[in-house]
């Protein structure tokens, strides 16, 4: 970015570039600006760009990839690498032929594009460049992590360019999609996002989304209850929200029919990454209470560590689940392929996920896990935070307890189990709660509406608030 002067000499630079030009606008003066190339194009092509994909837990981005491409939108998917390769299921492993993965940067096709933007687009270039290296956009700000940046928003660019790209989506506020509308301006075309959880709530990046939030032609989110606080980060910006709920594909989603079982232990459910905000050390608590009540059971968690954030935690569940003397009815079966995780809503009794705000702000705001317990007729418990109250309607499609509360945990698992008439009226409102809020195929027509797509189906009605 600063060639040809000393190292001590760029650092200074560097510094009064930040003091001096932080209002530097990421866009260039309207009368500079290219009209956006996907105006008036009927079909456009579509990129995301994700920082990993596929992702074992993110199976909603997945789904909702799926359904664009089911319903006519010509979509390019981009990430910088692969994530939980081993655990995927043969459908999804087809996902690693069809994405772009733009990680290792190729040094010889980034010098190319390099070239060829300064020829095409310069004013837009060094616009840029300035822009990156006047703005404070995460936790920390060095002229190499400037230089990084740069590079990795001129070679999505370049990637996005050769691929005859017209407009550009991230599926999430971070980093990533940071990257993105970075490339999106050099390009000259439209750019969008969608706010999910810890993009919003995670303050960290609140400096990137400030940037991002104006410059979306629209913005997503999958919850009402995201909706203030993303208007509190736009700052009076005129970028429209809309309200898109996750979707999931039913017809994977077959229930058994559950049979009352006397005699045998109650099949309790948990489905869930190993972080503070599922809020599991609340339901070994509840665990504890239920054998000290000689109450039967059995209580599987499925879902891996995330690591290095959440390693202090993993160890603090292992240490409790020790001293606890859980080892016999509560087990830990670590992440595991799709197929092991519906094998497993189709055997359980209850599903439990009691949600909690995390230390750092971090929540749960739609787990997927929910949705997909409900869709296969479990009676689910979790709690009112976030967007869960969204999801469960309080005794109809499920029971929602007070949140670090394990005795009301207990207390409705040995409800839902002793009262079976209950349990089997929640399970079957869960599933047309899904059916009418939740499904991917109504879902996606709001999404291809917003991309400029006209959808195959269009008697469908989507599940969208403005």
């Amino acid at each position: 970015m600063i060639k040809g002067i000393s190292w001590v000499a760029r650092e200074r630079l560097h510094a009064t570039t930040i003091s001096r030009w932080g209002w530097w606008p990421a866009d260039l003066p309207a009368i500079l600006q290219r009209r956006p190339r996907s105006v008036g194009v009927a079909n456009p092509r579509v990129a995301y760009y994700i920082w990993h994909f596929p992702v074992l837990s993110q199976t909603f981005v997945r789904r909702e990839i799926e359904a664009l491409r089911k319903h006519g939108l010509s979509l390019e998917v981009f990430a910088e690498a692969a994530e939980d390769v081993a655990l995927l299921a043969e459908r999804d492993r087809g996902l690693l032929t069809t994405t772009g993965y733009l990680l290792p940067i190729d040094p010889k096709r980034l010098s190319r594009y390099q070239r060829e933007f300064r020829r095409d687009r310069r004013l837009a270039y060094y616009h840029l460049c300035l822009f990156i290296m006047s703005r404070r956009y995460g936790r920390t700000k060095t002229l190499a992590r400037d230089k990084l940046l740069f590079d990795q928003v001129v070679y999505i660019a370049g990637h996005l360019r050769e691929a005859g790209i017209d407009r550009v989506h991230s599926p999430w506020g971070d980093r990533a999609g940071f990257a993105l509308m970075l490339a999106a301006k050099l390009l000259g075309i439209p750019f969008s996002l969608q706010i999910r959880a810890h993009d919003l709530h995670d303050p960290s990046y609140h400096q990137a989304l400030r940037e991002m939030l104006p410059s979306a032609d629209f913005v997503i989110t999958n919850t009402q209850y995201n909706r203030p606080f993303i208007q509190a980060l736009m700052m009076g910006s005129g970028t429209e929200i809309h309200t898109i709920y996750n979707g999931i594909n039913l017809a994977e989603f077959d229930p058994p029919e559950r049979l009352a079982a006397t005699g045998v232990p109650t099949r309790i459910l948990c489905v869930a990454r190993l972080v503070e905000q599922k809020g599991l050390t609340y339901l070994l608590d509840a665990c504890a209470l239920l054998r000290d009540r000689n109450f039967s059971f059995t209580c599987d968690v499925i879902g891996g560590t995330e690591e290095p954030l959440y390693t202090a935690y993993w160890q603090h569940l292992k240490e409790k689940h020790h001293r606890l003397e859980l080892e016999s009815c509560v087990f830990f079966r670590g992440a595991q392929p799709f197929a092991t995780v519906m094998e497993a809503y189709r055997a359980a009794d209850v599903f439990v996920l009691p949600c909690v705000v995390a230390r750092d702000g971090r929540r749960d705001i739609t787990p997927n896990a929910v949705i997909e317990a409900m869709a296969m007729k479990l009676p689910v418990i979790s709690t009112p935070i976030a967007g869960l109250a969204e999801i469960v309607e309080h005794g109809t499609s499920g029971l929602l307890v007070p949140p670090e509360d394990p005795v009301a945990l207990a207390d409705g698992i040995e409800q839902l189990t002793r009262d079976r008439a209950l349990a089997d009226m929640l399970g079957e409102n869960a599933r047309q709660r899904i059916e009418s809020r939740f499904d991917a195929d109504k879902n996606v027509l709001a999404r291809l509406r917003l991309f400029g797509v006209a959808p195959t189906n269009a008697d469908a009605q989507p599940s969208m608030q403005m």
